[in-house]
């Protein structure tokens, strides 16, 4: 819905163009009642812009300037002079706008072998919380884009269509005139429509959820973190992967003076790293202070500079904690560990002043060569306690085949579930479900969700403060798209789910898992009893 100010804006800009000196006939008022109308309930109308320009104006504008592209080769707006263009303004802190970045390379595929038609994308590499241009080129190397990208580094282009929010598109008619300004995003269908009649067509679409750029969205988790160096980080970071608790492990080199160094660099001894995993954990289940206790189980702490066969200063022992507080939890393990020695442990409690990732081939190494070279025992994983099932049994629920799975699960249902995908927002038939009953998992039967922890985020899928049983759920580091969130999946049937954020009602909990309408099944409540959940019934109602 659009602001009176919007209504009142196009009013005065009829005013004036039906009479410059104010004076307007009866018809005229009535035209100019009608038309602001549509402009204040049409969900597709430009919302207020900056003073009309076109390609004619460019000395007087930001279309004519250079803009530098992904692949090297500049452009300017003022040289799509002839054709329909659509500009996608987004950021790679907006969830919304990575989720829609494979519809947009096939869009900008499927325009490219149209005349008079062009398709491409700008983003503001430091500006509004986008990551410095190095950085993006970087980050779109490993995500392998396909589609135009441009450099607005100046912010002259978003300022010039007053782009307020991410994901934004503005279509530009033949002249460069604005045809249409879309917050959010819209199918490629409706796209395609517009831009090969030239002209903005009738939609009854609902565009997508769109970010405030002034709140630049950071979706920090209810993780901790904690790097340990314990010689060969090989073994350490496949014994702390093994952790119930532990969501993430990655290897690298820390606490040294040179910026990105190579593996070769720090076996150097040069650069003072030292070979230190980096962890994150759920505090909910696994606390800090074990962690600390086993990973004393793995090394000796009185050896300097030597662990297993492995000698040097980049195998010295250490922890390195991100906040004081953890620094005083680590500081009382170590003060237990000293009893058991004569000698001084050699193990350095300090802050971590810099992690730096090893290369791909030494993160997950023993994942990848199982027989690999490693030089601690993992026997002692068996002192910590597995984590209680909970409320819901697992023994109940067991997952098909991935061949039953093709056949009683949709496309999309099959790859959201299995492959990780996306349903676009407000499509799902659950995101404004309001019917008392359970949600569980497609695949398994196994329940997941109350109706009486839904909650209307606003952000176009289902969403709900807490799981019905915080053991139905796995929770996993998602780096995609270069972004660090944490995707939920079902505990039986490993079905991706969609993620847990940390901006839920805060009277609650203060978290937000936003759900895929096509990972889950609404049971009502009426039918609970019917289909065995009626054991569940309490927690509904």
């Amino acid at each position: 819905m659009k602001s009176l100010g919007h209504f009142s804006d196009n009013t005065e800009r009829i005013r004036h163009f039906l009479g410059k000196t104010g004076k307007i006939f009866p018809i005229a008022v009535f035209l100019v009642t009608l038309i602001g109308f549509w402009a204040f309930f049409n969900p597709q109308t430009v919302d207020k812009t900056r003073p009309m320009q076109n390609f004619s104006s460019i000395t007087q504008s930001a279309y004519g300037q250079s803009l530098p592209g992904l692949d090297g080769v500049p452009i300017n707006l003022a040289q799509f002079q002839g054709k329909t263009v659509y500009i996608k303004f987004w950021a790679t802190w907006c969830p919304s706008c990575l989720g829609g970045l494979e519809d947009f390379a096939a869009l900008a595929k499927q325009a490219s072998s149209l005349q008079n038609v062009a398709v491409i994308s700008i983003v503001t590499p430091g500006l509004n919380g986008e990551i410095p241009k190095d950085d993006f080129i970087q980050w779109a190397k490993t995500q392998k884009l396909t589609f135009p990208v441009y450099f607005d580094e100046s912010g002259a282009i978003i300022e010039q269509f007053d782009v307020r929010t991410y994901p934004t598109a503005v279509y530009l008619a033949g002249d460069g005139t604005v045809l249409k300004k879309t917050r959010g995003e819209e199918s490629n269908a409706q796209i395609l429509k517009n831009l090969t009649a030239g002209k903005i067509l009738p939609t009854n679409e609902m565009p997508n959820q769109t970010l405030d750029i002034k709140k630049t969205m950071a979706h920090t988790t209810h993780f901790h973190e904690i790097y340990f160096a314990g010689g060969c980080f090989w073994g350490v970071e496949e014994y702390f992967s093994r952790i119930p608790g532990v969501q993430d492990v990655t290897v690298g080199y820390a606490n040294g003076t040179k910026e990105n160094p190579t593996y070769e660099e720090v076996c150097s001894g040069k650069t003072g790293h030292a070979e230190t995993v980096h962890v994150r954990y759920d505090p909910k289940t696994i606390s800090l202070t074990t962690l600390a206790e086993q990973f004393f189980k793995i090394i000796n702490p009185i050896s300097v500079n030597r662990q297993g066969n492995d000698i040097g200063s980049q195998y010295r022992t250490g922890m390195y904690y991100t906040n004081d507080a953890d620094k005083k939890i680590l500081a009382s393990v170590m003060a237990e560990v000293q009893k058991k020695y004569n000698k001084p442990l050699a193990v350095e409690l300090q802050p971590i002043k810099n992690y730096f990732l090893a290369e791909e081939y030494h993160q997950d190494y023993l994942k990848k060569n199982p027989g690999g070279y490693c030089h601690i025992s993992f026997d002692s994983l068996k002192d910590i306690q597995p984590p209680k099932t909970g409320l819901i049994n697992p023994n109940l629920y067991s997952k098909p085949s991935d061949e039953e799975l093709k056949k009683i699960l949709t496309p999309e249902e099959y790859n959201v579930t299995q492959n990780a995908g996306t349903e676009r927002a407000f499509s799902g038939k659950f995101w404004n479900h309001k019917s008392p009953g359970i949600y569980v998992d497609i695949v398994t039967g196994e329940p997941l969700f109350s109706s009486a922890d839904k909650f209307d985020s606003g952000c176009g899928w289902p969403s709900f403060t807490k799981p019905i049983d915080p053991a139905v759920i796995t929770e996993h580091v998602d780096n995609s798209y270069g972004m660090k969130r944490t995707e939920v999946r079902s505990r039986v049937g490993n079905s991706h789910l969609g993620h847990v954020f940390d901006d839920g009602p805060k009277e609650k909990g203060g978290l937000r898992y936003c759900i895929n309408s096509v990972s889950i099944r609404f049971v009502p409540y009426e039918e609970m009893d019917k289909q065995n959940y009626g054991e569940l019934k309490p927690l509904v109602k």
